[in-house]
This record gives C-alpha cells, sequence and structure tokens, in this order.
C-alpha cells in the first residue's frame, strides 16, 4: 500500500496492490493446472509443510516439490544459504514462493534467484502462516483500505512495532524528499 500512496502522492498512480498473500492461491491454481513444481520458502516452523498440505487438498494436482523453514539469521550463513540453493536447484522447482517478510525476501530472491534456476520467484510474506492458520489475516475492509499493516501490528506488535513504526519511516522520509524535488521548479 505505501507504493500505492506513493505513487498517488507523486503523480503516478497505479492501478491496484496485488499483495503475495492474495497472488498465491491463484498461482498454485495455474501450477496445478499446468503441471509445474512449487518450492515453499520460509514461514515459522512448520507452516511451508502445514501450507503446502492445505494447498494440495484445495488444487490436485498441485506439485509442491519441497518446503522449508530456515532458522533465523540464515541470511548471513553461506553454508545455510548454499545448502537453500541446493535444495531449491535440486527439486526442480519451477515456481519458488518465499515467505520471508519484506525486504528480506526481495533481497534473498534478487541474491540467489540466478543461482537455483526457477523460472519465477515471488515474495509472498506471511502467506504460509495465513494458509496454515497459525496468523489471521485482517479483515477485507483493512486489506482494502491499506490498514492491513496496523492488524498486523496489533497482532503480532512485539515482531513487528520496529518494522513498521522504525524501518519503514525511511520510505516515507524518501517520498516527502521526492515530492519536494518535485515541485521545485527546473
Amino acid at each position: 500500500m505505501p507504493i500505492l500512496w506513493a505513487g498517488k502522492t507523486l503523480g503516478t498512480p497505479l492501478k491496484a496492490k496485488v499483495s503475495g498473500s492474495d497472488l498465491f492461491p491463484n498461482l498454485c491454481d495455474k501450477a496445478a493446472k499446468m503441471g509445474h513444481g512449487v518450492f515453499f520458502l520460509g514461514g515459522r516452523e512448520g507452516a511451508a509443510r502445514k501450507a503446502a498440505s492445505v494447498m494440495r487438498s484445495r488444487y490436485p494436482g498441485l506439485r509442491v516439490v519441497g518446503t522449508y523453514c530456515p532458522p533465523m539469521g540464515f541470511e548471513r550463513d553461506a553454508s545455510e544459504n548454499a545448502k537453500i540453493v541446493r535444495m531449491i536447484l535440486n527439486s526442480g522447482a519451477d515456481i519458488v514462493f518465499v515467505g520471508l517478510g519484506s525486504p528480506k525476501q526481495e533481497k534473498w530472491i534478487d541474491r540467489f534467484h540466478s543461482q537455483y534456476g526457477a523460472s519465477v520467484s515471488i515474495g509472498v510474506g506471511v502467506t504460509f502462516e495465513f494458509v496454515s492458520g497459525m496468523v489471521r489475516r485482517a479483515p477485507l475492509w483493512m486489506q482494502r483500505t491499506g490498514l492491513e499493516w496496523c492488524w498486523r501490528l496489533l497482532m503480532e506488535p512485539g515482531r513487528l512495532w520496529k518494522r513498521y513504526l522504525v524501518d519503514d519511516m525511511a520510505f516515507f522520509w524518501l517520498l516527502l524528499r521526492e515530492k519536494m524535488a518535485v515541485r521545485k521548479p527546473s
């Protein structure tokens, strides 16, 4: 949602938000119909495995070729990252769903996608926990109005307060700086 708000503020609006959690079931459905293998990376312990079970029952024929929940701090561990890359490569996954939270998942995909060879890699945040029932998703009206972050903060304040209330503020300062630069005449 902040990207939509930024686009509108800067005079370059985007049409809509498509979250990983909304895209995930559609891509799993397509993958099942087309025979593509999918790999679920991330989430809390057991979330990807449970999400795989749920999605297989929803989409008969879905080939979940692997699931893995890496340990905390794995992104700084070269041997752990090499292990994950090998797992994905050996699985033959066509699509890799990465549920590590933003921006960690996007950075991880950018760093390693060329090594594991899947055609598509997409960050899906907390999707595995939503699908597995570990975390309840915000009501639809909150999702549509851009308040899903607020719901998440209320559900997990100890884990998310710094991300949403401190780290994300850098984005708003950059947006303000860009807005001011756009206003200045050449």
